[in-house]
């Protein structure tokens, strides 16, 4: 008997591949929260007063499911012990616990992202400018004073391209009265850095001095400073 490899031809092997990746806790721990939805609902419900005095955050029961259902040793998913986690003092317990781990996660990811885009304004500060730690420093002082929630790669390292070239620190620009939010996307899609929204969701423009923006009907246009005029020489009679 001669035994062949599977064919191929009709995605056997990635099907076989996509059922392996499948991790099965995690489907049970799926259809088990979803199975019990009733129960976190009335668990919310109850708990709304000690949430509200917690300061506990919208969806902090499902992210305390996730977790203790996955710790070692692994817990039954069953109702019973759907109910035992929902219980009140159980349940109280587990959600300090949640928001002090949060409030880690939340901390360690700004400590990664000041790194991640302290390297990116070096990156782009050239190598041979004078006193380049100092004005790495500047920059990086100009990017989080003015532009604090911008956190794309790409815009971050074009704004420090406009930050150098402008060789000092200039402050974010309202754009025209006319400008609506597809304008800004428009210019940010082919210019990320020159457009910045803050947490209110306010849309501004990066526009070094001296340029000037318009809108026009091929959407923002942004130019530099105006040629100075050829200096008319005197008549002399």
């Amino acid at each position: 008997m001669i035994l062949r490899a599977p064919d191929t031809s009709d995605g056997y092997n990635m099907n076989i591949m996509k059922i392996q990746s499948v991790n099965p806790r995690i489907s049970a721990i799926q259809a088990w929260m979803g199975q019990n939805g009733a129960n976190v609902a009335n668990a919310y419900r109850v708990q709304a007063s000690s949430f509200e005095e917690m300061g506990a955050p919208r969806g902090v029961i499902e992210k305390v499911l996730w977790r203790i259902a996955r710790e070692e040793p692994l817990m039954e998913l069953t109702t019973a012990s759907m109910l035992k986690a929902l219980d009140q003092k159980n349940l109280l317990r587990e959600v300090r616990k949640q928001m002090k781990f949060s409030k880690q996660e939340f901390k360690s990811a700004a400590q990664n992202f000041d790194k991640s885009r302290h390297a990116w304004i070096a990156s782009r500060i050239p190598e041979d400018a004078p006193d380049r730690a100092a004005l790495v420093r500047r920059v990086e002082g100009w990017v989080k004073l003015e532009l604090a929630e911008m956190t794309a790669r790409e815009a971050i390292m074009e704004v420090v391209d406009l930050r150098v070239q402008a060789g000092e620190d200039f402050r974010p620009a309202y754009p025209p009265a006319r400008a609506e939010r597809k304008h800004l996307d428009d210019l940010a899609k082919q210019h990320p850095g020159r457009v910045y929204h803050d947490n209110s969701g306010r849309g501004f423009l990066i526009v070094k001095p001296g340029e000037k923006v318009e809108l026009t009907d091929k959407g923002l246009q942004i130019a530099g400073p105006a040629a100075p005029k050829p200096a008319v020489p005197e008549m002399t009679m």
